[in-house]
């Protein structure tokens, strides 16, 4: 997020809060929420009317194209935000400039972490408790969900490595890493994420792949179904002329794959489809 000194978020909160109902005696909350999986739990928990602008990023629901955009939820328009008026103010990682403006016209602000399968879970709850959502279903579902893929991957479930980015041609490839949510989506699956014990995202040589001795290798490509065969070709190419089955190297092109809301039990079911067979 840029760089912005008190002065400056005092001057926004006090041009945008001139002439409007005063934030924090707003008749109904309202709320700006920023960041995709934050999004989606809040909308899945019904508060969709209650939110008033998210980031340029949350695409899901659909219902939400109507709302503005006020930016990366790392770097939000601080103008467009206070110009809202909101009674709250969520986000996806800790801004203490947002927190500041959010001090300065009224509003609360709260931050949550999607680090761990735990912290989705810890945030479903924040959600129901400070502003009524009901995300009983979504929990429900998700953890049957994760029961009936354990029990059908059995007791010696698969050692699966993820890619989360990978530059075409490079020798090197990122991970997804213990300590993630992927890490524990894996575990709650009856399967083993394989990564180096250094970093939750470690950039990883080919050989140092290999030496893990996945049995999967899944390439994360949110998005990016329409380059498909193209991307499928070349990766597995890559990792043929390393000597590992090509019929092993897997694809994962939903949007969802990279966020941990409330789609959740799909992006579970499509790893389970993918490598637990």
């Amino acid at each position: 997020m840029r760089s912005v000194d008190m002065f400056t978020l005092a001057a926004v909160a006090a041009v945008c809060s001139c002439g409007g109902t005063p934030p924090g005696h707003a008749e109904a909350p309202r709320l700006v929420v920023l960041g995709p999986s934050l999004a989606e739990l809040a909308c899945e928990g019904g508060l969709e009317d209650l939110v008033c602008g998210v980031d340029r990023y949350t695409v899901w629901p659909p219902s939400i194209d109507s709302l503005p955009r006020l930016g990366g939820y790392l770097d939000p328009s601080l103008e467009a935000l206070a110009a809202l008026n909101p009674t709250d103010v969520l986000s996806v990682g800790h801004s203490a400039e947002m927190e500041s403006l959010c001090g300065l016209v009224g509003a609360r602000y709260r931050s949550f972490g999607f680090d761990t399968y735990e912290d989705v879970i810890a945030a479903c709850e924040s959600l129901e408790t400070i502003w009524g959502a009901d995300l009983s279903e979504f929990r429900e579902g998700l953890e049957s969900t994760l029961d009936s893929i354990r029990l059908s991957v059995g007791a010696d479930g698969p050692r699966v490595a993820v890619v989360v980015w990978h530059e075409p041609g490079d020798g090197v490839v990122t991970l997804a890493g213990h300590g993630t949510w992927y890490d524990d989506l894996f575990s709650r699956m009856g399967m083993e994420l394989v990564a180096p014990r250094a970093g939750t995202y470690p950039a990883v040589s080919v050989e140092g792949v290999l030496s893990l001795a996945p049995d999967r290798i899944l390439h994360l490509f949110p998005g990016m179904a329409g380059d498909s065969v193209s991307i499928i070709e070349a990766e597995r190419g890559f990792w043929t002329r390393s000597a590992f089955p090509p019929e092993r190297v897997l694809f994962a092109f939903e949007d969802h794959v990279m966020i941990p809301g409330a789609r959740l039990a799909l992006t579970a079911r499509r790893f389970g489809e993918l490598c637990g067979s």
